[in-house]
């Protein structure tokens, strides 16, 4: 007997066929120990999202078609675990910049709300359900240089990853990209300038 049923079709319809794919220059991270409440939709949504008192999201504004977010499955006796991966391509200047960066490296239980070409946000590294604080991600690979001559890549590689019950989770999906960017700009603890 089958522990789990199948109950709903997928009937994709014009929009999720040409939907455009990659990610914007836009990541929102967080850890899931600073949410305070969060709440989730009847599918693959998060509908709330608060923060402790000083807590909230910092924001990585990157290169235009240079980050991505894959998902791969994780085949095992007791369950299957979906892999969720953001990758980001981290251009910096100045020694803040890398402290910053050392920040994202060193730290667990991050969580990612990545823009998507497609006019959506996605939420990788927080498990559906009451639970959603016990996974996360962490920081899986570093990839970076000086390069050899004037026009090599300068940029770090960077990948934070981990396993989840669950595919992604769209941000509000009921809502516009304008009006949930907002919102979540609204979250950032460290606003980035210009």
């Amino acid at each position: 007997m089958s522990c789990v049923s199948l109950a709903r079709s997928v009937r994709p319809g014009c929009n999720a066929k040409k939907k455009p794919g990659g990610a914007d220059k836009r990541v929102f991270f967080g850890l899931l120990e600073d949410i305070a409440s969060i709440s989730f939709g009847t599918y693959n949504s998060i509908e709330t999202l608060t923060f402790n008192d000083g807590a909230g999201l910092i924001e990585y504004d990157l290169k235009k078609d240079k980050n991505s977010a894959t998902m791969a499955l994780e085949v095992g006796e007791n369950a299957n675990l979906r892999n969720h991966v953001v990758n980001v391509v981290v251009n910096w200047d100045t020694a803040e910049e890398l402290a910053a960066l050392e920040d994202l490296l060193d730290a667990e239980g991050i969580f990612a709300i990545v823009e998507q070409n497609g006019g959506n946000l996605e939420a990788y590294g927080v498990n559906k359900g009451a639970n959603y604080n016990n996974f996360g991600l962490k920081a899986s690979s570093l990839d970076g240089s000086t390069g050899v001559v004037l026009n090599d890549p300068t940029a770090f590689n960077v990948a934070v990853s981990g396993q989840h019950t669950n595919l992604q989770l769209l941000y509000k999906p009921s809502q516009t990209l304008t009006a949930n960017l907002a919102e979540l700009e609204a979250l950032v603890v460290d606003p980035v300038s210009s």
